[in-house]
C-alpha cells in the first residue's frame, strides 16, 4: 500500500494564512466558490505558503470527478457545465502557481501528474462540447502549460511528461497565445522557468513537430509565424541574457526541424525564415548552459548558434538563392559588426571565418551570383575599412573571401566580352556540330543536354546519356544555362592554366592503373585550409552515379 505524500494530507492547509483555511477545507468539499477564492489569492501567497493549496488541488483534480459522456450531454449552454470543470479548471490555475516551488516535493509531483493528465485529456477530448470561448480555452491552456512546466523541470517526472502525448500540443498554444496578445514584461515571462519555450528543444521526431504545428494553428505557416515573432521579440530585449534566454530553445527548435522534417525547413526558407536568422545575429548573450543545452559552446548565440543554424539552411536546395537573400538581408554587414566587437585577440570567433571561406564562396559558380556579391561587397566597402574590422580576427578571411569574388568577377567580365556562351556544340560526342543556342534543342530530362538533332539524342541515349541524365539533373551544380556555360569557361580557364599539372595527374594515375578509363575532376568548393580555389583530381571511372562536383 502506498502511502501519500504528506504534502498532499488535508492537514497541510494550515500552511495557508489563516483566513484562507476556512475556504480551503470547504474547496476540498467541492465548493466552487471557495477555490475560485483560492484561486484569486494563489499568486499573493509566499513561498513557504502556497504549498497550502496542493490538498486542494489533490482532491479537487480526483479523475473519478470528470463527468461522463451521458453528463455532458445534458450540457445546454456554456453556464451548465459541471461544477466538477470549473473546479478543475481553478485548481490547475492554482497548480501553474505552486509547481514552480524548488522547495515542492519531487514525491507530490509524481502523485499529481496522474490526475492532471487524466483532466488534460479530458478537455482535449471534450473542446467541442465544453463550448469553451477563446479567451476561456487561452486561460485553461496558459495555466495547463505553467503546470506542466513544472512537471517538465522535476527529474522525477521530466520523462513520463516529455514522452506524453498532446504536451507539446498545450505548450506550442501557450506559446502562440503569449505571442499574440500584449503581456506585462513578457521577455521576462518566456525567460522564465514557467515558459513553454522550455519543451522545445526535445523534438525528436515527426509526431512531436506535428503536436506543435497543431498546438500553433494547424499548418507550417502558423508555426512559422510563431517562431519569427519570437525572434523578433528576443532582438527587441535590452537584456542579451533574457534575449539569450528567449531565443536558445527556438534555434534549438529550427535546428532539430531540420534533421527531423526537413521538408518543413525547406517550407521555412522558403516562407522567409531568413531575415529573421539574420537579426538573431546582433544578440550577444551566450546560451543558457542548463541539463538540457549544456552540449551549446559557451559563446555569444550571435557568433555561433544564429549563424550555425543559418549555415545548415542557406544549405537548402537551391542553396545560391537563399544564400545570395542572406547577404540581401545584412549577412555581411551583421560580420563586420561582429568583427569589430570581437577585434584581434578574441580566442574564438565562431563559424563566421568558415561561412566567409566555405559557405558563401560556394554560390560563385554562378555568374549572376558572382555580380550580386561584388555589389553587396561595394555596399559595405566604407565599414570593412574602418580600423577596427581591418585589426580584427575576420579581417583575414573577409579578404580572402573578397579576393575570390574579385578574381571570379573578372572571369565573368572576360567570359561576357568574348561571347563565347552564345554558342553551343552538340552533346553527341559522334557529332561535330558547333552553333548558335538557337539550332538546338534540349534533353527534357536535364535540360543539360543540347542536341542539334533528334538523331543525336537518340544516339546519345543509347550511348550513355540514359544512365547520367537523372545525375544532371539532382546535381547541385547545374543552374540555368546561362550558368552552365559559365561553368564550362570556369573549366576552360582552369585547364589552361593548369594544363601541365594536369598532364603529370594522368601521366601519375596511368602509371599506377593502367587500362583504367579515368576522369579528371575539379572541386571548386572553399576549403579553410588551403588557398587553393580549385583541387583537380584523376578518379577511375567507375560509377556515373556518384554526384557530380
Amino acid at each position: 500500500m502506498t502511502t501519500l505524500d504528506s504534502s498532499l494530507h488535508a492537514r497541510n492547509i494550515s500552511r495557508l494564512p489563516w483566513k484562507l483555511r476556512t475556504a480551503a477545507s470547504a474547496a476540498m468539499n467541492g465548493s466552487t466558490e471557495a477555490i475560485a477564492q483560492l484561486q484569486r489569492a494563489a499568486n499573493n501567497l509566499t513561498q513557504s505558503e502556497s504549498p497550502g493549496l496542493l490538498p486542494v488541488i489533490y482532491t479537487t483534480l480526483d479523475p473519478s470527478l470528470i463527468p461522463s459522456p451521458d453528463v455532458l450531454d445534458t450540457m445546454t449552454t456554456a453556464s451548465s457545465r459541471p461544477s466538477s470543470v470549473v473546479r478543475a479548471v481553478l485548481a490547475v490555475s492554482c497548480l501553474a502557481v505552486v509547481a514552480h516551488d524548488p522547495h515542492l516535493s519531487s514525491t507530490a509531483m509524481v502523485e499529481l501528474w496522474p490526475r492532471v493528465h487524466a483532466w488534460m485529456e479530458f478537455f482535449s477530448d471534450s473542446e467541442s462540447v465544453l463550448a469553451l470561448s477563446p479567451a476561456e480555452r487561452t486561460s485553461w491552456e496558459m495555466s495547463l502549460s505553467q503546470a506542466l512546466m513544472g512537471f517538465w523541470n522535476c527529474p522525477e517526472t521530466y520523462k513520463v511528461v516529455e514522452s506524453t502525448n498532446g504536451v507539446r500540443r498545450v505548450l506550442a498554444s501557450a506559446w502562440t497565445a503569449l505571442m499574440q496578445v500584449p503581456v506585462p514584461n513578457i521577455h521576462n515571462v518566456l525567460a522564465g522557468g514557467s515558459s513553454p519555450l522550455l519543451a522545445l528543444d526535445e523534438i525528436q521526431n515527426e509526431e512531436h513537430i506535428a503536436e506543435l504545428i497543431e498546438g500553433c494553428g494547424g499548418n507550417v505557416k502558423s508555426l512559422l509565424d510563431t517562431v519569427t515573432k519570437t525572434i523578433s521579440l528576443a532582438t527587441t530585449s535590452a537584456s542579451p541574457y533574457i534575449a539569450s534566454m528567449v531565443i536558445t530553445p527556438v534555434l534549438t527548435l529550427l535546428a532539430q526541424i531540420k534533421v527531423v522534417a526537413p521538408d518543413i525547413s525547406q517550407q521555412f526558407i522558403a516562407k522567409g525564415v531568413i531575415p529573421f536568422l539574420i537579426s538573431a545575429l546582433a544578440i550577444e548573450g551566450n546560451p543558457p548552459l542548463d541539463s538540457h543545452r549544456n552540449r551549446l559552446p559557451d559563446l555569444p548565440v550571435g557568433i555561433h548558434m544564429a549563424p550555425s543554424i543559418l549555415m545548415s539552411y542557406l544549405g537548402l536546395m537551391p542553396s545560391y538563392k537563399w544564400t545570395l537573400r542572406a547577404v540581401h538581408a545584412g549577412l555581411l554587414e551583421r560580420i563586420i559588426a561582429w568583427g569589430e566587437k570581437l577585434g584581434p585577440a578574441a580566442p574564438d570567433a565562431g563559424v563566421f571565418p568558415h561561412m566567409l571561406r566555405v559557405v558563401l564562396p560556394r554560390v560563385l559558380r554562378f555568374p549572376s551570383a558572382i555580380a550580386e556579391l561584388k555589389t553587396a561587397l561595394s555596399r559595405v566597402d566604407t565599414a570593412s575599412r574602418s580600423t577596427a574590422f581591418t585589426q580584427s580576427v575576420l579581417y583575414p578571411s573577409w579578404m580572402a573571401f573578397k579576393n575570390i569574388v574579385d578574381s571570379r568577377m573578372l572571369l565573368v567580365e572576360t567570359w561576357q566580352m568574348d561571347r563565347a556562351h552564345a554558342t553551343l556544340a552538340c552533346d553527341n560526342l559522334q557529332c561535330e556540330r558547333v552553333d548558335k543556342r538557337h539550332c538546338f534543342r534540349r534533353c527534357s530530362g536535364c535540360s543539360f543536354a543540347a542536341y542539334c538533332s533528334q538523331t543525336c539524342q537518340r544516339s546519345d541515349w543509347v550511348e550513355g546519356h540514359r544512365s547520367e541524365c537523372r545525375v544532371l539533373t539532382s546535381s547541385a551544380l547545374l543552374g540555368k544555362f546561362r550558368d552552365s556555360s559559365f561553368l564550362r569557361a570556369l573549366l576552360h580557364s582552369t585547364y589552361n592554366t593548369r594544363r601541365l599539372d594536369i598532364a603529370l595527374k594522368i601521366i601519375e594515375f596511368m602509371v599506377v592503373q593502367p587500362n583504367t578509363l579515368f576522369l579528371v575532376t575539379y572541386d571548386y568548393t572553399p576549403r579553410i585550409e588551403t588557398e587553393t580555389s580549385v583541387v583537380i583530381e584523376v578518379q577511375p571511372l567507375t560509377n556515373l552515379n556518384e554526384p557530380l562536383r
